[in-house]
Order: C-alpha cells, then sequence, then structure tokens
C-alpha cells in the first residue's frame, strides 16, 4: 500500500533510488557508434559530387543493399522530398525518380541547369499518376580521386576510404604549407577497413596519440580527439588549413578540458 503511495507522488525508496541510478545511461563526451552503410559505387559518387557542386542541397540517406537505388532527400524552396536515384555506368545514363507533385517540377528544372536540358532523354521519361521519372545522358562519370594503382595500394596497406585518403592528403598540403608550427603527423595503417584513423602528433620535445573519424555525407564530419596541450593546439591549425577554419563547429567541439575535441562539418566539400 505503501509503495502504491509513493509510486503516486512520484517517490522511491533507498534501494529504489540506488537502482534507478544503476540504470541510468553514462553521458559520454565521445563514443562509439555504428557508422552508417552508404554502399556508394565510384559513379554514384562522382554524380554526387556534380550535383553538390551545382547548389543543390540534399542528404544521402544510408542502404545496406548496394544493388538497390540510391536515395536522398532533396531540399527545394524549403520543401523536403525523397528521390531515388539510379546510375548506369556503361550507357552513361542517371534517372531519378521521385513522387509527382510540384516539387518535382521544380526538380526538373534544376536537372536541366545540371545537365543541360540536351542531355534529357524523353524516350525514357516515365510519368504516372504517383510518380515521375527522369533520366538524362551524362559523361565523365569516372572519378578522379587519386591514379588506379595509388587508390589500389593505398586501400590494400591502410584501409582508407576515398574521403579518409582525401584528408590525408590535404592535412600532408597543409603540413608542407605550415612549416612555421613545427609539428609533425604520423598516420598509423590499420588492419580493417573502418575505425578511426590514427595519428601520432610530435614536436622535437614531445609526442601525443590522436584519432580521427570521417563519417557522414553532406555534410560530412570530421572529428578529431586527442589530449589537451600545446601540441595539439598546433595540431588544429593544420586541420583549420586543411578542412577551412570556416568549418569548425564552435558548439560541437570541446577547447577546454583534459582532451580536445575538434567537430569539423563540410558541406560544401563535396571532394573530400
Amino acid at each position: 500500500m505503501q509503495a502504491e503511495e509513493d509510486e503516486q507522488r512520484g517517490c522511491f525508496s533507498p534501494s529504489e533510488v540506488d537502482m534507478w541510478r544503476l540504470l541510468e545511461r553514462e553521458r559520454l563526451d565521445f563514443r562509439f557508434v555504428q557508422d552508417p552503410v552508404f554502399n556508394l559505387s565510384e559513379p554514384e559518387e562522382t554524380l554526387l559530387e556534380r550535383l553538390r557542386h551545382s547548389g543543390l542541397e540534399f542528404g544521402v540517406l544510408p542502404r545496406q543493399d548496394p544493388t538497390s537505388f540510391l536515395c536522398i532527400k532533396v531540399k527545394l524552396e524549403g520543401v523536403l522530398q525523397r528521390v531515388e536515384l539510379a546510375v548506369d555506368a556503361r550507357q552513361g545514363y542517371a534517372s531519378f525518380v521521385t513522387r509527382r507533385t510540384p516539387f518535382s517540377e521544380r526538380l526538373k528544372d534544376q536537372l536541366d541547369q545540371v545537365f543541360g536540358s540536351a542531355s534529357f532523354d524523353r524516350s525514357k521519361n516515365v510519368s504516372t499518376r504517383s510518380y515521375v521519372w527522369y533520366s538524362y545522358y551524362l559523361s565523365g562519370l569516372a572519378p578522379a580521386f587519386l591514379p588506379r594503382e595509388t587508390r589500389r595500394r593505398r586501400s590494400s596497406l591502410f584501409n582508407f576510404d576515398a574521403r579518409e585518403r582525401e584528408l590525408l592528403d590535404r592535412l600532408e598540403t597543409a603540413v608542407l604549407e605550415m612549416s612555421e608550427v613545427a609539428a609533425q603527423i604520423h598516420v598509423y595503417p590499420r588492419e580493417t577497413p573502418f575505425g578511426g584513423i590514427e595519428l601520432m602528433l610530435q614536436d622535437p620535445h614531445h609526442s601525443q596519440p590522436a584519432r580521427v573519424f570521417v563519417k557522414g555525407l553532406y555534410p560530412l564530419v570530421v572529428h578529431l580527439i586527442t589530449e589537451n596541450t600545446s601540441l595539439a593546439q598546433r595540431v588544429q591549425g593544420y586541420f583549420d588549413r586543411a578542412l577551412g577554419p570556416e568549418t569548425l563547429d564552435n558548439e560541437a567541439s570541446r577547447f577546454e578540458g583534459k582532451f580536445l575535441s575538434l567537430v569539423y562539418r563540410l558541406r560544401a566539400e563535396p571532394r573530400i
């Protein structure tokens, strides 16, 4: 009877309070979560780059099956709508499927600007009461991240994907351009194709490990975490130079305390 009254009043006995504390989820400043699976092919990555370069605002939805349509959520004039993409690299076609709405008409105008109205294939155009299907002939679907032999070699030794390799290339350029910072970044290979990038930050007197996680698409998130030292603060200059200081998310980053946690969000850099 007393327990029912306590429950009604929102009261708990000391033992119940202790149990509740045990059940509370620990608040972590940084934790590992499963990276979304996108399964993008190289032609799909190239197509997304072209769309992003054109100024189209969209987010990529994860997919488990690489043979299914690629899905994005496009924002046009404040309206969000799901669009499915299919890329035929052999024929050089890209098709866009979405619900038939006023949004779909604006999307068609946008795609004409991106690929040229002359590239629109009217023979493949499908329009029903519910859906529309637009197809465009495309050229230059082959990616230009790195020479194929270089991509294969780096992938086999370090297991880095294209986004991680692009980040490291930019960091290397920043280190060469900012020699006055007097710090070094050593990159370690990893045995698996997932997880963070392990770095060793060094100067003539100190060294410390760091980890970088590259996740997501549009925005792409680069997360650096390391001990908060003067060396780490100097290395931040490399990341600012490589990614652009305006991409640093100050609210999500942590600059005080034992660890330095820097979060960069790249919305306008589709090549990384």
